[in-house]
């Protein structure tokens, strides 16, 4: 469970566990009894809080509840259509953390007020409460962050869990009208590019509102970027020593990717400039030692500034595994996985960076190799040959849905030799050893994922990495 759901509340948090737990598994339904244990929850604390999600729905997601009966919980797909990040959202904006950012941000501290005497806590409640938000902040920053981190920190948890600090403020929404209106290039939609930017916004607003000041230090991006409109516009509304201010806005757009870092001079890019010519000649060395996965071709100033651009980037709150997702592409493609991996290997001893800033980078660079026109049937290809007695035509549509499986870099042929895998068919061969599928009457979705199991399988025995 990620650490960062410490900032819900208790209940709120265990709720979150057991949707994300229900997701994770591929059941349809799951036995209650044995669910529970793996929770470590009594049957009676699993039912109460089920029971307190499906009234939390009603209000986000009327048509979806999960169903419980005597012995199993229904499993529903319907679980799987963004519910999660509703209920963090909505638990997020009830929980005390929030209320105490909030004060944080208003106040410059985080004090006892009229505001929290109307939400009907006591003296009491309200230090306890504190102490353990700010124990938890702590893990996360230490006990004296930086100005930068705890910006970054307020930013990241907002943003985690997709809300928008709820404060009035005229100008910034002047200011996002016009910033929105701009020619930038951003990777995000409108809404997306908006919520975030407002976040950033409205936090550098407050803290240069109690002056407080990030350190020169930190703000590495050039002091004359590229685009001078959005320096000019953070300008006209964040009060006080605006230039840091703004600049400061400015590269965090491009650390946490809502801006794109390919549009500017790599002169404004660079932090380091030994470490850039570092990370440069690393890259390009071990790219070029290759036959596989990139050519010559494909390797270029802006394959590496991007590359190294990543590495810049803030992911220190963020600690969702990723571990699943990249596991899946190495399946697929385990050369390509296995020299991305030994090239970031490479970069880490570098820049030293952490597990899922490493996850981070790894689909970056996926990324990167799969938009640069690489050549994946040199990643040990499945070859299947099909063959099916009803004619070609039954043949053809089973090879063409076969092909459509391009996640998974097969081949399909109606030629048996001793470079095929895998045969499919409705006729089973006596004199072959390799894995069949026989398919003797009109194919269902069961078997079509029993077949992409086998291909699975069938390619993490045939690969061995050079």
């Amino acid at each position: 469970m990620d650490k960062i759901l410490c900032f819900l509340d208790k209940d709120d948090e265990q709720k979150i566990h057991i949707v994300n737990q229900m997701l994770q598994s591929s059941e349809p339904m799951l036995e209650r009894k044995a669910f529970a244990a793996s929770l470590d929850m009594s049957n009676y604390r699993l039912n109460k809080l089920i029971e307190e999600i499906n009234l939390d729905l009603q209000t986000i997601s009327p048509n979806v509840f999960i169903n419980v009966t005597d012995r199993h919980i229904d499993n529903n797909e319907q679980l799987k259509y963004g519910v999660e990040n509703l209920l963090l959202r909505n638990y997020f904006k009830s929980s005390n953390a929030e209320k105490f950012l909030l004060s944080l941000l208003k106040n410059d501290q985080i004090i006892f007020n009229q505001t929290f005497r109307g939400y009907g806590w006591s003296r009491a409640f309200f230090f306890k409460e504190k102490k353990k938000f700010e124990e938890n902040m702590m893990y996360f920053i230490g006990l004296h962050p930086s100005e930068k981190n705890l910006r970054l920190f307020i930013y990241n948890l907002y943003d985690y869990f997709n809300v928008v600090p709820d404060v009035q403020i005229p100008e910034v929404q002047r200011l996002l009208d016009r910033v929105l209106q701009l020619d930038i290039p951003r990777i995000q939609n409108d809404l997306v590019f908006s919520q975030k930017i407002s976040i950033l916004i409205i936090i550098s607003y407050f803290r240069n509102h109690y002056n407080h000041r990030v350190s020169e230090d930190y703000l590495w991006l050039a002091k004359n970027p590229d685009n001078h409109d959005v320096l000019e516009l953070f300008k006209q509304v964040l009060p006080e020593n605006t230039t840091r201010a703004s600049i400061f806005i400015f590269q965090t757009t491009l650390e946490i990717g809502l801006i794109e870092p390919t549009h500017y001079p790599i002169e404004d890019l660079v932090r380091d400039q030994k470490s850039w010519q570092t990370i440069h000649t690393l890259i390009t060395d071990y790219m070029e030692n290759l036959t596989f996965p990139f050519s010559k071709a494909q390797i270029n100033n802006s394959t590496v500034r991007e590359i190294y651009t990543e590495t810049q980037r803030n992911y220190f709150l963020t600690e969702r595994d990723y571990s699943h997702a990249s596991h899946y592409f190495s399946s697929v493609y385990p050369q390509t996985d296995f020299h991305i991996r030994q090239l970031l290997a490479l970069v880490n001893q570098e820049i030293r960076m952490s597990q899922n800033h490493l996850y981070h980078l790894y689909f970056r660079v996926v990324i990167l190799a799969m938009s640069s026109g690489l050549d994946f049937q040199q990643d040990a290809p499945i070859e299947i040959c099909v063959s099916f007695s009803r004619g070609y035509r039954a043949t053809n549509w089973v090879s063409n849905n076969i092909n459509a499986f391009t996640y998974l870099n097969v081949h399909t042929t109606t030629e048996l030799s001793n470079k095929t895998d895998i045969y499919v068919s409705d006729v089973p061969l006596d004199h072959f050893d390799k894995p069949q599928v026989i398919w003797n009457s009109p194919t269902g979705p069961q078997q079509w994922y029993d077949l992409e199991e086998l291909i699975r399988q069938v390619r993490q025995n045939k690969f061995n990495p050079k």
